[in-house]
C-alpha cells in the first residue's frame, strides 16, 4: 500500500478511478475521511457513500507506477478504456470538461461577491502577465470568439461613473517613450477617409466644452514645458543697434531674417550700395538676405533715395 500508481474504488456496482502520487495508503485515508465526514469533493461519490454506506466500499489497485511523473498518464488511460461512473473530470489530473450544477455556480457566486484581492495578489497577477505575448492561433480565436459581441454597444456610463473611471486612471497609463514612437510610427502616413471624417465632424457638432472642462484644460497646462519653436527665443539684431526680437513668431514659425533687423522697425542703408548690387546681377533676395533686410524694407530705402535723391 505504499507503493504509487491508479487505483479504483467501487461502490454499488459503479466505479471511479485515481492516482496516488504519494502512497496508495494515504491516498485512501484521505478518501476514506472524507466520505465519513461528508465532505468529499466528488459529490457522485459521497451521495452513494450517503447511500449505500461504507460496507459496500472496495479499494483495488490497478497499476503500480515506479515514477510520479508517469502516474497521470497511466490514470487517463485506464479512465479512457474504463469509463467510470464515478469520475467528474474527463482528463486526469484536470477540471477541464466539468459541468458545475447551479447551485454550485450561485455558491462560488456569493463567496467571492465583494472579495478584493491584495496588493500583494495584484502585483503577482501583472508580473505574470508582463511580457505575455499571444500566439496568432491565439489571436484569432479571440477574434472569432468576439465576432458579432456587442455587450456595450450604446451604453452610456453616467457622469458619477465617468467621473469614478477618470479619478482610477490618473497617473496609471503613462506610456513610455519607446511606446509612443511606436504609435507615432504605426499611424504615421495614415490619412482618415472622407466617412470617417464626416462622422467624427458630426459627432462634436453642437458640442459646446464646458467651464468644468475648461478649467480642467487650463489646469492641465500649468507647467508644461513647450517646444522649442514656442518658447520666446530673442535674438540681436545684426545691424548692431541693441534691438533685439522673437526669432519664432505666434505659429512657432522660425522667421526668415534670423540675423537681420526687427521687422517692425525700418533699417536704413545706403541706397547706392543696393544699386550698385543690383546693377551687378545680384537678386534682390539675395541683396536682402546679405545685408540682413526684408523685401519692403529694400523697396523702402529705393523709393526714399528716389524721392529725396539722397
Amino acid at each position: 500500500m505504499n507503493n504509487i500508481g491508479v487505483y479504483l474504488i467501487e461502490l454499488n456496482g459503479k466505479r471511479y478511478i485515481g492516482s496516488a502520487a504519494t502512497s496508495f495508503k494515504k491516498r485512501w485515508q484521505n478518501h476514506l475521511s472524507a466520505l465519513r465526514k461528508g465532505t468529499h469533493r466528488n459529490r457522485y461519490l459521497q451521495n452513494a457513500f450517503n447511500k449505500y454506506g461504507e460496507e459496500v466500499l472496495k479499494f483495488s489497485i490497478l497499476e503500480v507506477i515506479e515514477t510520479p511523473e508517469e502516474v497521470i498518464a497511466a490514470e487517463q488511460r485506464y479512465i479512457d478504456e474504463l469509463k467510470p461512473e464515478y469520475n467528474l473530470c474527463p482528463i486526469a489530473g484536470n477540471c477541464l470538461g466539468v459541468v458545475r450544477t447551479a447551485e454550485f455556480k450561485q455558491k462560488c457566486a456569493t463567496r467571492l461577491a465583494g472579495a478584493k484581492l491584495s496588493e500583494e495578489t495584484k502585483r503577482k497577477i501583472s508580473e505574470a502577465h508582463i511580457g505575455l505575448k499571444h500566439s496568432e492561433e491565439t489571436r484569432k480565436k479571440l477574434s472569432e470568439g468576439m465576432a458579432g459581441v456587442k455587450t456595450r454597444l450604446g451604453c452610456k456610463n453616467s457622469e458619477k461613473t465617468r467621473r469614478a473611471i477618470s479619478k482610477a486612471n490618473i497617473g496609471k497609463h503613462q506610456m513610455s517613450k519607446e511606446h509612443k514612437q511606436v504609435l507615432l510610427m504605426a499611424n504615421k502616413g495614415r490619412k482618415c477617409t472622407e466617412e470617417h471624417k464626416r462622422a467624427v465632424s458630426k459627432a462634436h457638432k453642437g458640442k459646446t466644452v464646458s467651464e468644468e472642462t475648461r478649467k480642467k484644460q487650463s489646469e492641465a497646462h500649468i507647467g508644461k514645458k513647450w517646444s522649442l519653436h514656442s518658447k520666446n527665443i530673442y535674438i540681436q539684431c545684426a545691424c548692431g543697434c541693441g534691438c533685439s526680437f522673437n526669432k519664432y513668431d505666434i505659429y512657432g514659425r522660425e522667421r526668415r531674417f534670423i540675423s537681420g533687423h526687427n521687422p517692425h522697425r525700418s533699417i536704413i542703408i545706403n541706397p547706392e550700395l543696393l544699386l550698385k548690387e543690383r546693377e551687378n546681377g545680384v537678386k534682390i533676395k539675395d541683396i536682402c538676405l546679405k545685408y540682413g533686410i526684408s523685401n519692403p524694407t529694400y523697396y523702402k530705402n529705393i523709393y526714399e533715395h528716389e524721392r529725396t535723391g539722397v
